[in-house]
């Protein structure tokens, strides 16, 4: 009888251990547990949620950068303290294997108004390219002191994205001097749209050769044979402001045409109005390949006066007449 009941209590106890170990494998087996046995699918699952993870975690750590910012700097017609101008020159070349390349060069004028003192003159220039990519003309970090009036070389002989420039930028910060007792910190931002000549607009009857606007302006363009051994011709345009008695804003952009209907670029003028001590006549020399074929040179730009009304310059001539 003894010899039963423990046989009994034996067997209570396995039964115990028994429902024991099978409540363990029911807790492992909850949401939480990895599974003993992975197949193929869920490797490459898990694979692909570690690289995931571990891609957004490397661009948290290496942002990208490549994104353009455009200053919102508007086109200004005149400002009564300091008067910044822009000159550019192109050289046109062509190489042995006849690829034709454009090179760029950008002058900077900055000048005070009649006798304002202005010190402390720092600037910074940029342009937005054909490509839509931002060029720091003179650097992004690049800022230099002076007094006004100042020249700066923003630019030489340089190519640029996409053949050229579609706007420029520029910023100027200066001390006004009221008095002895009171100097003032200013700055004055402008943008520029550079002047284009389309193909559409090469037979339009609206270009003439008329070089005078309103009796205020006038220019001209020449064009020397190469020198020497060289291979350019020479074009310079000259701008002469002949009654600068009020003011008034300029904006000038002159252009090549080959006999293949090519236009290429050969010196501008932009963000000028007038000061007593700033220049009022302006030459931009360029040089252009003679074998590039040379047809027409055309000229673009706007005047607008004292009443902000807008009178458009549209100039074409052979370049055999302005051949010296």
């Amino acid at each position: 009888m003894e010899a039963v009941n423990k046989s009994l209590l034996v067997g209570k106890m396995e039964n115990l251990k028994a429902k024991k170990q099978e409540g363990k494998k029911e807790k492992s087996s909850g949401i939480f547990s990895f599974p003993s046995k992975l197949n193929n699918i869920t490797i490459i699952l898990i694979i692909l949620a570690y690289a995931v993870v571990a891609f957004w975690a490397l661009l948290s750590f290496f942002p990208e950068y490549n994104y353009v910012v455009i200053p919102e700097y508007k086109h200004v017609e005149y400002n009564y303290e300091v008067a910044p101008y822009i000159k550019s020159t192109n050289v046109i070349t062509k190489s042995g294997t006849g690829e034709i390349a454009v090179k760029h060069s950008y002058t900077a004028y900055i000048y005070n108004n009649y006798s304002t003192a202005l010190n402390n003159v720092s600037f910074q220039f940029s342009g937005l390219t054909n490509e839509n990519t931002m060029d720091y003309i003179s650097g992004i970090d690049y800022w230099s002191s002076t007094s006004a009036p100042t020249i700066h070389t923003m630019m030489s002989n340089q190519s640029v994205s996409g053949g050229g420039y579609q706007k420029l930028f520029g910023k100027i910060q200066y001390h006004y001097k009221r008095s002895e007792e009171e100097i003032l910190k200013r700055t004055v931002t402008f943008g520029e749209e550079i002047i284009k000549l389309k193909k559409s607009e090469l037979n339009s009857s609206k270009f003439t050769d008329k070089t005078d606007i309103l009796g205020k302006i006038n220019f001209s363009v020449k064009a020397n044979e190469p020198i020497s051994d060289s291979t350019n011709y020479t074009i310079t345009n000259t701008i002469n402001f002949t009654n600068p008695s009020e003011r008034f804003h300029f904006d000038f952009q002159a252009f090549i045409v080959t006999k293949d209907k090519e236009i290429y670029p050969i010196g501008g003028l932009y963000n000028y109005y007038y000061f007593s001590t700033v220049d009022t006549s302006i030459a931009m020399t360029s040089k252009a390949n003679k074998t590039i074929g040379i047809e027409y040179i055309y000229i673009k730009g706007f005047y607008i006066d004292a009443n902000n009304l807008k009178t458009e310059i549209l100039y074409k001539i052979e370049f055999k007449d302005i051949l010296i």
